[in-house]
């Protein structure tokens, strides 16, 4: 923001710059007779009673320096109202809340700018939208206090003698026109220099700005935005094109993404779209064609101004997942059961929603470079674009974390009833997980004494590094106690092998493996050679393992329908209900991975087992077929061979 030293100016300057027509003088004459009646001693800073001082040549670059001093100031709070969004004097500020991180400022390169919309930290629609007049007082507060700051001790040098009364606010009228801004001022300074003395009660500044006609512009671009939600209309094209969303792939693998990442991809892709975003008019050309897709149109097209969207990743996102589990989402193959073996291969079908909620920059630059900026708070709920209802109208999400009121208790232990400690619980309610905090080692007990949201029927979940997560039913409508205890999760190496012909081989280079651990308490899948380590605690495990090898085997075109359950969208999706959904799914018309061994072993892995440093699972190799019709043989043989475990 540039700051003008003050010089002076010669030629003289109108003192009044906006009473507009004689009617609407003597309009102010009778208003002003008709109060003072009643009030006595009111001050109108605009009345037909106002002269224009006519001073003497020797005395007006006083008042052209005073001017200029005022018109200053004036610069500053239309530049920092400019790039406010409105504002100079700030609304009252919310803080936010862990769901709803942006409180209701965008800080932006030190400037902080209030949202025009935005979702408050409990969970309110809320506007923040300054009006012309809103902008003229905050103006004429501004000026108040700085006209007073106004110095003239250079004219002092040069004889001048000014007095006026510093303690003094002047009393300021601003008007905010489309292209221009008129100021009137009311505060007596007396100008003396050699033999000529005069007393200026008014002073007046015209500045040519584009500030009226930036602001009625954002208003169109934010009913806009309103009305038919072009910016998260754009969002949700983003999550469609770079967020795993509604698919099905061909793999035996578990599909999984860390929310994180997937968050990080999220905010880079809208970083570098959402600048793409244009309104229809002459302020750029399109390189392609097919860019018109980023070009929403208003009433009106923009001309001699230009428009910017701006996002940055570091701006605060609150963003959701669901189906999501500590951080992670899975996607679980199906084509190992028994109902998918005959198709030969395995599918991964998934469904994943989303919220996301992070703020829009939009700036208005006229031709002068004159800017004006607002920030939005843009909203997916559920993957789908969010309506505003604003007037403080509820939005409908849990916040059950918010409102933790119920004293627990719990106590963690290991599995030979050691106190364990720094193990985190969380406590889920519906579909909202609340973190609660972390045991802690005092007097030979880990515990952790804390409040819950009160639920019935919910789930506590205990977590550490290097331990079986444990998840139990409990409900916290009253005061409880409990105790949990963790399994440690024992590492080992891991490898497969092979029996052919009689002799034992390590996979070939163009072969791998998928290897799954169920037992009653635990399950776990390594794949092979991609994974060489394996967890484990002691326990029962059924062991399953097949082996499949490159190559092409033709198969007869054919759909087939395939359901899995996915995430109900809108209110059933907030309590974690779910739907059936069903779909065609044409089989590939060959195959690249061909099942060609493996086998089944039901087995017990203790303490001694777990303390070795490796584990080899031996399987049978059956061999590679040459028809699709072999396929079904393959499985059959797979279930009736057994499989070796060594530990080493």
């Amino acid at each position: 923001m540039n700051t003008k030293k003050f010089k002076e100016i010669s030629g003289p300057k109108n003192p009044i710059g906006f009473l507009r027509k004689r009617g609407q003088i003597a309009l102010f004459v009778i208003i002003a007779i008709l109060i003072a009646g009643a009030v006595a001693g009111t001050v109108y800073l605009i009345t037909s009673q106002q002269k224009i001082v006519k001073l003497p040549n020797e005395l007006q670059p006083a008042e052209n320096y005073f001017v200029e001093c005022i018109k200053s100031y004036a610069e500053q709070a239309i530049g920092i109202i400019s790039l406010s969004g409105g504002y100079i004097e700030l609304p009252a500020y919310d803080e936010g809340s862990e769901d709803r991180p942006f409180g209701n400022y965008l800080d932006f390169q030190g400037f902080e700018i209030p949202y025009w919309y935005y979702l408050s930290g409990n969970n309110l629609e809320k506007e923040q939208i300054p009006t012309i007049e809103s902008m003229e007082k905050q103006i004429n507060n501004y000026l108040a206090e700085k006209v007073k700051l106004c110095s003239f001790d250079e004219l002092s040098n040069k004889g001048f003698v000014i007095n006026y009364d510093k303690t003094k606010k002047a009393e300021v009228k601003t008007e905010i026109l489309d292209n221009k801004i008129n100021l009137a001022i009311r505060y007596p300074i007396e100008i003396s220099v050699g033999d000529e003395t005069r007393k200026v009660n008014f002073h007046s500044v015209a500045i040519d700005s584009g500030l009226g006609s930036s602001y009625e512009l954002a208003n169109k671009i934010y009913s806009k935005e309103k009305n038919s939600l072009f910016l998260e209309n754009y969002t949700r094209d983003v999550l469609v094109l770079y967020l795993p969303n509604n698919d099905v792939e061909i793999s035996c693998k578990d599909l999984t993404w860390n929310v994180e990442d997937v968050k990080k991809n999220f905010k880079q892709a809208l970083e570098a779209n959402i600048p793409f975003i244009k309104l229809l008019g002459n302020y750029y050309s399109l390189s392609k064609f097919e860019n018109k897709y980023f070009v929403t149109r208003l009433d009106e097209d923009i001309t001699n101004k230009n428009i910017n969207f701006v996002y940055s990743s570091s701006w605060p996102m609150n963003f959701e997942v669901w189906p999501s589990d500590n951080g992670i989402m899975v996607a679980e193959a199906i084509g190992l059961q028994e109902e998918f073996k005959a198709l030969g291969f395995c599918i991964v079908p998934y469904h994943f929603v989303y919220d996301a909620h992070f703020p829009v920059l939009i700036q208005i630059t006229n031709e002068k470079g004159e800017m004006f900026q607002f920030p939005v708070i843009v909203s997916i709920d559920k993957s789908v674009p969010k309506k505003a209802n604003v007037g403080e109208v509820e939005v409908i999400k849990n916040e059950i974390c918010h409102y933790k009121n119920q004293e627990g208790i719990v106590n963690t232990y290991d599995e030979i009833g050691n106190p364990l400690e720094n193990v985190k619980i969380r406590y889920k309610c519906i579909s909202s997980i609340c973190n609660i905090g972390e045991t802690v080692l005092e007097n030979n007990k880990a515990s952790l004494n804390a409040l819950f949201p009160k639920c019935v029927n919910g789930f506590l979940i205990a977590e550490k590094d290097g331990y079986m997560q444990r998840k139990i039913q409990l409900s916290s409508d009253s005061a409880f106690s409990t105790n949990l205890v963790l399994m440690k999760l024992n590492k080992l190496d891991f490898e497969i092998k092979v029996f052919e012909d009689g002799k034992e081989r390590i996979l070939k280079d163009d072969e791998e493996a998928i290897i799954s651990f169920i037992s009653e308490n635990y399950k776990t899948t390594v794949f092979y050679p991609e994974q060489k380590e394996i967890e484990l605690i002691p326990d029962i495990y059924e062991v399953k393992a097949y082996v499949f090898k490159k190559g092409n085997l033709e198969l007869t075109d054919k759909t087939t329908q395939i359901c899995v359950d996915v995430p109900a969208v809108g209110i059933a999706g907030i309590i974690g209900q779910t739907r059936e959904e069903c779909f065609e799914m044409s089989l590939p018309s060959q195959l690249e991975n061909i099942i060609v061994g493996g086998g089944v072993s039901e087995i017990y892995i203790g303490e001694e087992n777990l303390a070795q440093k490796k584990i080899t699972v031996k399987a049978e190799y059956i061999g590679l077929v040459s028809s699709a019709e072999q396929i079904q043989d393959i499985y059959t043989i797979i279930d009736l061979s057994l499989l070796d475990l060594e530990f080493s």
